[in-house]
């Protein structure tokens, strides 16, 4: 029986190794061969390009700066999250969906939706230098835009909800009985935090660490918003060096180089987390717990008698600073969504340019010359999301069962073949596929451009998403429900059909909405492939931002974040939030 299941992945394979190997193949090659410039490449040149690529001085800058950001977002993304994660997994029911709510919304909105918001705070004239110059702290206006501060601010806002959530579900695996069992003991909250929660966290924050390094390295939309193209990470170097001096070869090389950097980093994860992982269970501990404790012997030793008031202390101290903290992360989450509203009710000469907040005046002017462009936009990205991601659902069921259900060797290697699309990059994903589309243009095959090429383009990187929850929750499923149904006379198709499917159908659901949000707020992938009649609506954002300011984006922007809000609240009433937050978290984690 087990073996039949195996069939499942059959079709599922062969079509992901076909688009993996496919798309990637082609960028890979392009690397090696010579750069001739205006989207021409010649003969073989081998590591060539490689060479010339480590020994040019922009290039270098380019890596170590894509490290650098890159290193700072993910420290301030880790500073600002772990706190709220851990409250969110401490709150109770009702408390702990609100917050969680909270953080959802914002990871829901598209990229250039959440860096306008900042541009509109962060600017010479935005509303923090208002404020600073109105109340005397200031003399003259400062601005992070267009330098690394600025970079490193988007790429936080960027990831934050990414880590939060992932966090959040590493910190749910740590039963709260243990901190109940140790403050018992007498253990201080303090020291429960430092004892407990920590070390046996620690583990699950290399591996949230290092994705989200890998994440804000494959950035694109907030790092050339923000720094305004003039911060050259690789993602900005290379979207520079295809639109802009259609260097083909040049670009697959640069791409290159960032996917081997971000495989380096999901290595050094995996091999990380294993370790600690592995020493955590022959030595009854966390991986990191004997650096704690030593550390915790040396705190008494050094404070001895008064260590005890010094930690009653520290915990109030603690206690408030913690709800200040996680309060400042909310402002830091919604402040750039509520500048957006507000300035969009502000009304005025769209093409001024001028963005005010707080609005001068109440007008929904913008809202009612909402440009034709945007809504032809927003029904693309919505009829693009629909499509691709029914057929990542299609694909993700047999291939869930398929995994789960069998025991033929290899099913591991499977699995982690399914997952590959979510280690690329997707501004690499975009790359790959429009070389591979001019390359079929070649055979006849016309798909640069048209909404097809989006479609097959979103579907390959939804896929591993909702294959991912499909097989999370069959993992979790009964099987004594087959069984039982199996004993009244039903065969396995009728059993899948009026058993297994309803069971698993909320499951199906929450990675169908996380994917169809992945899809619509998607930018890279769209900015590759579209053409003139198939432009997503965050590309069009994504363009008014970057090239001609219109002031209508931000009515527009902010019907985006309704429709967010309003999806929000279909999948809390039809599976949950809880779900979907741990749908969302496990299928990219």
């Amino acid at each position: 029986m087990t073996a039949r299941w195996g069939w499942f992945l059959a079709i599922p394979l062969a079509i992901s190794l076909a688009m993996t190997v496919g798309t990637q193949f082609i960028f890979l090659e392009k690397s090696f061969l010579r750069e001739l410039g205006f989207g021409q490449t010649g003969s073989l040149v081998g590591f060539a390009n490689y060479i010339q690529a480590l020994h040019r001085t922009l290039y270098v800058d380019s890596i170590i700066t894509t490290l650098r950001v890159a290193a700072g977002a993910t420290l301030g993304c880790f500073l600002l999250s772990y706190p709220l994660a851990y409250a969110i997994a401490r709150a109770s029911g009702r408390i702990a969906m609100m917050l969680l709510s909270g953080v959802l919304l914002t990871s829901m909105v598209s990229s250039p939706i959440k860096v306008l918001g900042l541009i509109i705070i962060f600017s010479k004239a935005g509303a923090l230098n208002h404020f600073l110059l109105w109340s005397g702290l200031i003399h003259a206006p400062i601005t992070v835009l267009g330098n690394e501060v600025g970079v490193i601010l988007g790429l936080i806002y960027y990831a934050l909800p990414f880590a939060v959530l992932l966090l959040y579900s590493v910190i749910r695996t740590i039963p709260p009985a243990l901190e109940d069992a140790a403050a018992i003991h007498g253990a201080s909250r303090l020291r429960v935090f430092w004892r407990i929660v920590l070390p046996l966290s620690l583990p699950g924050i290399v591996t949230v660490t290092l994705t989200v390094f890998s994440l804000s390295m494959g950035a694109f939309a907030p790092t050339i918003l923000m720094g305004g193209g003039r911060v050259l990470t690789l993602p900005v170097l290379i979207y520079q060096t295809i639109f802009v001096e259609t260097k083909y070869a040049t670009a697959s090389t640069l791409a290159a180089i960032l996917l081997v950097l971000v495989l380096l980093m999901n290595v050094v994860a995996g091999f990380l987390a294993s370790a600690l992982t592995v020493r955590a269970l022959h030595r009854g501990e966390s991986g990191g717990l004997a650096i704690f404790e030593r550390l915790d012997r040396a705190f008494q030793r050094g404070f001895g008698p008064t260590r005890r008031q010094l930690v009653r202390l520290v915990e109030r101290g603690t206690g408030v600073a913690s709800t200040i903290w996680i309060g400042g992360v909310y402002v830091l989450l919604f402040a750039p969504l509520v500048v957006i509203v507000g300035a969009s009710l502000n009304g005025g000469y769209y093409r001024s340019g001028a963005v005010v907040f707080p609005p001068r005046h109440l007008s929904l002017e913008w809202y009612l010359q909402t440009p034709w462009s945007h809504i032809h936009a927003f029904g693309v990205s919505l009829a693009l999301a629909f499509v691709a991601t029914l057929l990542a659902c299609i694909i993700a069921v047999p291939t869930g069962l398929g995994l789960t259900r069998t025991s033929m060797r290899g099913r591991e290697v499977i699995a982690a073949l399914f997952r590959i699309p979510l280690q690329v990059p997707v501004v690499i994903i975009g790359l790959s596929f429009f070389y591979m589309y001019y390359a079929l243009y070649d055979f006849g095959i016309r798909l640069v451009g048209t909404f097809i090429s989006l479609v097959i383009a979103h579907f390959f990187i939804l896929s591993p998403l909702v294959i991912g929850s499909v097989t999370t929750v069959l993992e979790r499923f009964d099987g004594r429900l087959e069984e039982a149904a199996a004993s009244l006379g039903a065969g396995r198709w009728r059993t899948l059909r009026r058993v297994t499917l309803p069971v698993i159908m909320p499951g199906i659901f929450a990675g169908a909405a996380y994917a169809f949000m992945v899809s619509f707020g998607d930018v890279p992938i769209s900015l590759f492939l579209a053409g003139t009649h198939t432009t997503t609506f965050p590309v069009e954002i994504f363009h008014s931002i970057e090239i001609d300011f219109d002031a209508r984006v931000l009515s527009s922007s902010t019907i985006a974040m309704v429709f967010g809000l309003v999806l929000l609240l279909i999948v809390q009433k039809l599976i949950g939030i809880d779900r979907f937050a741990s749908t969302q978290a496990g299928a990219s984690g």
